[in-house]
Parts: structure tokens; sequence; C-alpha cells
């Protein structure tokens, strides 16, 4: 057909050409089409759900941290171990490290507060 040098086969080979990127850019089109809609769909509104509790966790523990202010002029806050409430920093650190050596990494074991928040060994 090119060998008679007619227009017309040229001009539908290229009508054929561009007909066939046409579909693959609908098909492209419609595949993302259809993936933001999962996503709107499935995706989005868990997002937003886990987002809002997390929002709601973050408030409550704002609010405890703000009930257990550190005091005095080192700015410490008594943090309990083991059952014994220390006031002193240092002596809260030695005893946090002593506690973390005796116990095993496997499992997480509670080992006492501070500021109102549960503290654990893991």
């Amino acid at each position: 057909m090119l060998a008679t040098g007619d227009e017309c086969f040229k001009e539908k080979m290229d009508l054929d050409m561009q007909v066939a990127k046409l579909k693959v850019l609908k098909q492209s089109y419609l595949s993302e089409h259809y993936d933001l809609e999962d996503r709107i769909l499935k995706y989005f509104p868990q997002t937003i759900k886990e987002y809002e509790e997390r929002i709601v966790s973050y408030e409550s523990d704002a609010a405890l941290a703000e009930q257990h202010k550190p005091q005095g002029e080192d700015r410490f806050c008594p943090m309990t171990l083991k059952g014994m409430t220390y006031t002193e920093k240092a002596d809260a650190g030695e005893m946090l490290l002593a506690v973390c050596k005796e116990n095993p990494l496997s499992n997480p074991v509670e080992i006492g507060n501070y500021r109102g928040f549960k503290m654990e060994v893991y």
C-alpha cells in the first residue's frame, strides 16, 4: 500500500496510530480514576478515623502530663520504680538503669510510672 504513494493510506496509518495512543490513554485514565475512587471510598475514611483517634489520645496524654507538672528548681517530677517513689533525679536515674539491666528484653515488664504515665521495660 505504501508503494503506491497514495496519501490516503499514509493518513489511515497515522490515524490508526493515534487511535491506538488514545485507547492507551483512556485505559490509563480509567485505571487512575478507579484507583482514586477506591482511595476516596476506602483508604481516606480509614486514615481520617486513625488520625482522629490519635488526636483524642494525644489530647488525653497532654491533659495527663499537664496534671503532673515537674516541681522544684531542677524541674523533676517524682518517679515511682518498683513501688518506691524517687524525688531526686540522680537516684531515680540510677534505679532506672538498675531495673533495665535486671529485666530481660523478651517480655515487657511494668516498672513504675512517671508524670502519670506507665513505664515498661521491653
